[in-house]
């Protein structure tokens, strides 16, 4: 089924390139510098794309090293140098010994895929990923499918591995699945149970990573050639970085990661073609304490990486494609959206700089309401506009999910548990970053009703795209279940208080 070596090497490579590229983030993030280093090294295969178009040739050494050389280039510019933290901490997870364990354990994980290479396909996978993934490695042309239908990260990837020896890519799904359970345990761990003693905490983390391991759609979705898992990777990745963003010692570090959470976003944005919208969710959920503290320099971190990374590939498709066609993102709606988060971004940088605004927004709470409202006008907006499509979009979507979809009762199983934490106000507002994650959902599915109420409404199959988009949201709720449950038990115990603990203890 493979050639031999090709999945092995394009992790490999993968994983020291994202080693490379976050090098500079190491000590801020710790343990989580090896959890995000095979997604962010993904990320240099666009960009390898992008220097085959722009040079009219297939993938190989030159393509390699510019493309690797610009993701590099644009995370060293982007992440500050964090020379160490105060209070002297050490992050001992990216000494020797986290490099050691990180590499074994994913060469070892590669070579038992290569050797047994499990994997689930059908025909988007053959036809999306697999034979454009053959097209680029041998000629380098975009095309407007490739741009347009698919969006170019996944196909990169393929092609990668093409030009690595592989005749088909399975390996890296299972492996980003792996990195999804493990920033859930890392979720749980740091702050899930977050005055609790380490026993509780490790529970946590083992039962909420137990917990999306058991679910079926998961399992199916490790190993589906397919933009899911990669998804679900990017979004968790740049909400448990904007997360840890908030325990930052310093604001150099407090910008570094959230310049991680940014390049996280530019994944995320690369993965779909409806990738571009749902970006939006990571901007509004990490701008939220940006404008509250007046920090604009925040807000730049975050906006730079994604503004870079997007403007290499999209300029590139437009050079050699123009504003092409397509039925999911033709040329001129992928420039509406990148217009689109170019003002959210100035708008975001002006409201972190206005103190009269700041002023009125003094409080996340009252810029979480403003949120959930604006997220409310919108929906409304687009329901008014387009009727029947959204109509018929919120019928399919609530067809697939409860009945029809494949899901079995899971989401009846998530709408009763979110029901049960906000019939608990003070218990969901004392859960670490509860209100945040509820936020990052809402507007999930606010954008998802959006696109598919404006674009295509789906239809009642399992195969259909929301019915599969809504799996990438399943992680960030058990994280959000899972912050909710240890303020329950704090609060059993008597231990109300919403201590969160500074990056160095959970480095210990």
């Amino acid at each position: 089924m493979t050639a031999p070596g090709g999945n092995v090497a394009l992790v490999v490579a993968s994983l020291v390139l994202g080693w490379a590229a976050l090098w500079h983030a190491r000590r801020a993030l710790g343990g989580a510098y090896h959890l995000l280093a095979l997604p962010a090294g993904l990320l240099a295969w666009p960009l390898v794309l992008a220097a085959a178009a722009a040079a009219r040739r297939g993938f190989g050494a030159r393509p390699f090293a510019l493309g690797a050389a610009l993701l590099i280039a644009v995370c060293w510019a982007a992440l500050p140098r964090l020379r160490a933290l105060r209070e002297g901490r050490t992050a001992s997870a990216t000494g020797p010994l986290g490099f050691a364990a990180t590499a074994g354990a994913v060469l070892g994980a590669a070579l038992a895929l290569q050797r047994v290479p499990l994997t689930a396909s059908g025909y988007d996978s053959l036809f999306h990923y697999g034979l454009p993934g053959v097209w680029l490695h041998d000629t380098g042309r975009l095309t407007a499918e490739v741009m347009g239908a698919y969006s170019p990260l996944i196909p990169a990837v393929h092609a990668a591995g093409s030009a690595l020896g592989a005749e088909w890519v399975h390996a890296v799904y299972p492996l980003l699945a792996a990195t999804v359970l493990a920033l859930l345990a890392y979720a749980g761990w740091r702050w899930a149970f977050p005055v609790a003693p380490s026993l509780p905490r490790a529970l946590a983390a083992a039962g909420l990573t137990a917990l999306l391991a058991s679910i079926p759609a998961f399992v199916f979705h490790s190993f589906y050639v397919h933009s899911h898992m990669v998804s679900a990777a990017y979004l968790l990745g740049s909400l448990v970085a904007i997360r840890a963003s908030e325990d930052a010692l310093d604001a150099t570090a407090r910008r570094s990661l959230l310049a991680v959470a940014g390049l996280m976003g530019a994944g995320l944005a690369l993965a779909r073609p409806d990738g571009l919208a749902y970006a939006f969710v990571l901007i509004a959920v990490a701008a939220v304490p940006s404008v509250v503290g007046g920090r604009p320099r925040d807000a730049a971190s975050f906006l730079a990486p994604p503004a870079l990374v997007l403007g290499v590939v999209y300029a590139t498709a437009y050079v050699r494609l123009g504003v092409w066609g397509s039925h999911k993102l033709p040329g001129s709606r992928a420039a509406a959206m990148l217009g689109a988060l170019s003002v959210v971004g100035v708008v975001w940088l002006v409201a972190a700089s206005w103190p009269a605004l700041r002023r009125v927004a003094r409080s996340e709470r009252r810029v979480l309401t403003a949120g959930h409202a604006a997220l409310v006008l919108a929906v409304a907006g687009v329901a008014a506009l387009r009727t029947e499509g959204f109509v018929r979009a919120a019928a399919n979507a609530g067809e697939n999910l409860f009945r029809a979809g494949g899901y079995g009762y899971l989401w009846y199983s998530i709408l009763g548990l979110l029901v049960l934490t906000l019939a608990f106000p003070s218990l969901r507002r004392a859960a670490d970053w509860s209100p945040r994650l509820l936020f990052a959902l809402a507007a999930f599915f606010a954008v998802g009703l959006a696109v598919h109420g404006v674009t295509h409404p789906g239809r009642v199959s399992v195969a259909d795209s929301f019915n599969r988009v809504a799996f990438h949201a399943v992680p960030v709720f058990i994280w959000y279940l899972g912050v909710f449950v240890g303020a329950a038990w704090s609060s059993a115990r008597g231990r109300t208080d919403t201590v969160i603990e500074g990056p160095e203890e959970a480095a210990r």
